[in-house]
């Protein structure tokens, strides 16, 4: 990531866009112990749609364009 050539406030947006994820992560998995047959499926929903659509499609663009 680092080494890409895409501009710095693009940089900026997508290094937010992973402190994004990881702030979401850490926040559902503080309600893991209430209900683990509501919160997992939330849990199983974000990571599912986080791979689709940042790392198949954002972060594959990024290195399309190196």
């Amino acid at each position: 990531m680092l080494q890409s050539n895409i501009d710095d406030t693009s940089f900026n947006i997508h290094i937010a866009q992973h402190e994004y994820f990881v702030n979401e992560v850490n926040n559902l998995s503080m309600f893991i112990d209430d209900d683990t047959s509501i919160v997992a499926p939330l849990i199983y929903e974000f990571i599912t749609q986080w791979l689709t659509e940042h790392i198949i499609k954002v972060d594959s663009l990024i290195k399309i364009n190196q």
